[in-house]
């Protein structure tokens, strides 16, 4: 039988690991990327990009272009994740940038990304 101290120290020790997890807020836009569409995706995307570097809207671009139409409604707004939630090419990529920084073009198994 676990006695009180023991259980305390266990559970400060759970607290501690998923605490210590940093967390990231991530956006995207998605341009789904088939056999026959690759090129002009990738030319679609990197008009956005310039757009975006240009100062336009990222959330007002997602809700425009952005093939994935869940996030797309919220902006492109996926919410909060821990590290290693998302596929590795995306995950590596957000936990890169700095707060509010736009990624380059990143692909993925899904397609092409956006990442901010």
């Amino acid at each position: 039988m676990i006695d009180e101290d023991e259980l305390t120290k266990q559970y400060e020790q759970y607290l501690a690991t998923f605490a210590s997890q940093e967390e990231r807020d991530a956006s995207h836009i998605l341009f789904t990327v088939t056999n026959d569409n690759a090129q002009t995706m990738q030319e679609q995307a990197e008009k956005v990009l310039a757009r975006i570097r240009a100062g336009e809207d990222f959330a007002e671009l997602a809700k425009t272009f952005s093939d994935d139409t869940a996030s797309a409604v919220n902006g492109g707004h996926l919410g909060s994740a821990p590290k290693g939630i998302y596929i590795k090419e995306f995950d590596d990529v957000l936990f890169s940038l700095q707060e509010d920084q736009i990624s380059e073009i990143v692909t993925t198994a899904f397609g092409l990304h956006i990442i901010k």
